[in-house]
């Protein structure tokens, strides 16, 4: 089989598509993880996330990566892919944290290298482990095309920054408005780096036949 062609410009395209193709599940994860988050801005302004949120944020990556993944029809799962899922996780987010914090760069390098371990996990039966260390060899060579089209999903990103900075820093509540765009805004990110690790791990793998099943 011919390797499918790996560019910025169509993991976008396929990041999109998806997104389409789901957007009742996407519409769902990204109104109740900001109805969570705006909650927590209300009642706890002091604190910049909660244990319930984050468990809320893999929750629904789970679901959606693995309902995306399921009408693809790339998905066999194993008992076990709730806790390798955790696992795989609470590993990428550690790594990219420390990664980030000694030198920023690290960090950017965990995130584009492990971009796919999730949906590997999902779709191929593997360990937490397996599927970060298959996520590494995946993308070799893929690093610049899939740094450009994460810049993409950076603009939600920026937005939910941006609405928190130019609320009142005198203020020890967080206004409604500001938390409504900006917990939109910040969800609206974690939903396209979780479509477009699905468009990755497609393009990247040599068995599965992405771009033709997306944009059928």
């Amino acid at each position: 089989m011919q390797e499918t062609e790996v560019s910025a410009g169509r993991l976008i395209a396929a990041m999109f598509a998806l997104m389409h193709d789901n957007a009742v599940t996407v519409g769902v994860s990204i109104l109740a993880l900001s109805a969570l988050g705006i909650a927590n801005d209300l009642y706890n302004p002091e604190a910049l996330t909660s244990l319930p949120i984050s468990l809320a944020c893999v929750a629904a990556q789970f679901v959606v990566t693995l309902k995306a993944l399921e009408r693809l029809g790339l998905v066999q799962r194993p008992a076990g892919a709730v806790g390798a899922y955790i696992g795989v996780s609470i590993l990428t987010n550690i790594g990219i944290i420390l990664g980030t914090l000694l030198l920023v760069i690290p960090g950017i390098v965990l995130a584009i290298r492990w971009s796919i371990a999730a949906p590997i996990l999902l779709a191929e039966e593997r360990g937490a482990a397996e599927s970060l260390s298959e996520s590494w060899a995946r993308t070799k060579g893929h690093a610049f095309p899939i740094l450009i089209a994460y810049l993409v999903p950076l603009g939600p990103l920026l937005g939910s920054f941006a609405a928190y900075a130019l609320g009142d820093p005198e203020s020890a509540q967080i206004p409604l408005m500001t938390s409504i765009i900006g917990n939109l805004s910040g969800n609206a990110f974690l939903a396209m780096t979780w479509f477009l690790s699905i468009a990755i791990y497609a393009a990247v793998t040599p068995a599965v036949e992405p771009f033709e099943e997306i944009f059928a």
